[in-house]
């Protein structure tokens, strides 16, 4: 027989056979033949791909900070176009002066659209100045970094930029020098003013831009080649990172796109592209001499890497079979034991902290788990024994509570007692719709008719002194609201308002909508509130929410209003003190299903 086993001190060791010398074996062979043919490879073809992978990179490299630049460009003609296209910027260009309430207000709302339109921008952290302006110099400007002064426009209209425009041509944008004094070289945009409205054009709008909206598109790729814009006059636009002194820059504005140019001992291929916005042409400069490699390097490199392969691959696969076969055997014991419901944690000696001993730990931890679950099991089943008697118990009360009611409510129709009968009736349905719970959406019918039942508990109780006037029409029904949305508000209405006046008051609802809001509206008569008085109903926790009817005052619908919808949904409260309180629900507009 030619395998051969040596045995010392209960411990097998290395055989022809066993598990130990085919990893050496095989791993070695397989390592050193695929290195070898791998290298041997590498070192035929290398020549051949890297200069074409190189200038595959560039190219890569060039389209994604052009892609990059352009999506930049197209955020300041969106953000110039949504601001130009506006109606209430157009409306606003139509005054000569802001000498009447009319432009003012007009001057006011344009303002407040471009403002939103300039924060909800990407390009507005780069945002210097945007204004704008008619023929007879009216100037509307936003909140931007700079503020737009008087001398901004009259700089504007003496630029040789403005005297070439051609508004014929639609927006524009270019590089060219700020308005602003001591400023430098800006990223300028301009757009005429027009719209469906008003489609003859009233005005123009400015936009200037720092030039860091291109510096900080080029800082992000710099990192591996030299990389600038050059506009088609003025200096540079280099990286935020890139020293300006490193290149002759105003030289290589006269070679072609792969030509070559020698720099800081270096030799450059030079790459460009031509960006249609902005006037502006990319530079990338690709150092040629650190993808050249000595012929005589690569044959030296390549025997030390066969040789390194061979007595690496050696002794890795020697260290990591005895880290292997070792702890196998201890493994399979430990796993016998846990099959043979042995869960016990026995120390192990001799296991690595490696892979094989996070496996021994695992196992370990997992036998625990399951002589852990194993007893919560027991336990877990007596108390969902006891959770199902308790669920079923507590659902004997509400019932029996509704059949009480009804049982009242058929008595009193006997009796022929019409005050008794509607009473039970509304209460009975408001506590089966309490009962169900305040998160789901209902239809807004269903809401007047739980309001109803409400009103119907409450006018008797307070002997007619109030009167719920229901000016929403039958078109609003379709839509949906959160349950017990109006009930407190009319509660409140009642008790906070009506009540404390002393005198018959009204409490009037009303619906409308406005874009994609609906609006709903309960207004009362009563005695109005305070600012602290406000404060106090509008907090969720306070005291007297507790005494409600069940137990989700003014501040509660609020909040669940705003985190079911999101601000701006939710309450909006006006409120004098001896006229009365009107409060204002803002939710979206939603058919219910």
């Amino acid at each position: 027989h030619y395998s051969l086993v040596v045995l010392i001190g209960g411990n097998m060791h290395f055989t022809i056979k066993n598990i130990k010398f085919k990893i050496v074996f095989f791993s070695t062979l397989c390592i050193a033949i695929i290195g070898i043919l791998g290298n041997f490879y590498l070192y035929t073809y290398m020549n051949e791909i890297i200069a074409e992978k190189a200038e595959n990179i560039d190219t890569l490299y060039l389209d994604g900070i052009q892609s990059q630049l352009d999506t930049q460009f197209a955020e300041v003609n969106n953000l110039g176009l949504l601001c130009s296209g506006s109606y209430e910027v157009s409306a606003a260009m139509r005054h000569s002066s802001l000498d009447t309430a009319s432009a003012r207000k007009d001057a006011f709302a344009a303002q407040a659209i471009m403002n939103n339109y300039l924060r909800s921008s990407v390009v507005d952290p780069y945002v210097n100045k945007l204004f704008v302006f008619n023929k007879d110099g009216l100037v509307i400007q936003t909140n931007t970094a700079q503020y737009t002064t008087m001398n901004d426009l009259p700089t504007l209209l003496a630029s040789s930029f403005w005297q070439n425009y051609d508004a014929s041509l639609g927006p524009f944008c270019t590089v060219m020098p700020s308005v602003s004094p001591y400023r430098g070289d800006c990223l300028v945009s301009l757009f005429p003013i027009s719209n469906y409205l008003y489609p003859t054009m009233n005005g123009y709008l400015y936009i200037e831009l720092d030039l860091s909206l291109i510096a900080n598109v080029l800082t992000s790729y710099s990192t591996l080649n030299p990389i600038f814009a050059m506009p088609a006059a003025g200096p540079p636009i280099l990286p935020n990172t890139r020293d300006a002194q490193s290149f002759e820059l105003s030289n290589l504005s006269s070679l072609q796109s792969g030509g070559t140019f020698t720099a800081e001992n270096k030799k450059y291929r030079l790459d460009t592209r031509t960006l249609n916005r902005a006037g502006l042409t990319l530079y990338n400069c690709t150092d040629i001499s650190a993808i050249t490699i000595d012929t005589r390097k690569k044959t030296y490199a390549l025997g030390i890497v066969i040789v390194s392969v061979l007595l690496t691959s050696l002794g890795i696969t020697l260290i990591i079979t005895s880290y292997i076969t070792k702890p196998i055997q201890k493994l399979i014991a430990r796993i016998k034991r846990i099959s043979g419901n042995d869960f016990s944690v026995v120390p192990q000696t001799g296991v690595n902290s490696d892979e094989m001993g996070e496996v021994f730990k695992v196992i370990d931890e997992m036998s625990q788990s399951i002589d852990k679950l194993i007893r919560e099991n027991a336990e877990q089943s007596e108390q969902k024994k006891n959770i199902e008697i308790d669920l079923l118990q507590s659902q004997v009360n509400p019932h029996f509570l509704y059949n009480t009611l009804d049982s009242i409510h058929w008595m009193a129709v006997i009796q022929k007692n019409p005050g008794i009968c509607n009473i039970t009736r509304s209460l009975s349905n408001l506590l089966k719709n309490m009962a169900k719970g305040y998160a789901q959406k209902i239809p807004l019918e269903e809401e007047l008719s739980l309001l109803n039942d409400y009103i119907m508990i409450q006018s008797i109780r307070y002997m007619e002194t109030f009167e719920l006037i229901n000016n929403i029409d039958n078109t609003f029904y379709q839509y949906s609201v959160i349950k017990l949305t109006l009930q407190p508000l009319v509660e409140n209405a009642i008790f906070h308002g009506i009540e404390p006046s002393g005198v018959y008051g009204t409490i009037t609802l009303d619906a409308a909508l406005e874009g994609r809001y609906l609006i709903l509206t309960v207004r009362d008569t009563g005695v109005g509130m305070t600012e602290e008085e406000l404060a106090r109903v509008m907090d969720s926790s306070s005291e007297s929410t507790r005494h409600t009817m069940n137990g989700i005052g003014v501040g509660n619908v609020h909040k669940r209003l705003q985190l079911v919808y999101g601000p701006p949904c939710g309450l909006e409260i006006t409120s004098v003190k001896g006229e009365g309180t009107c409060i204002k629900v803002r939710i979206l507009k939603e058919e219910a299903i």
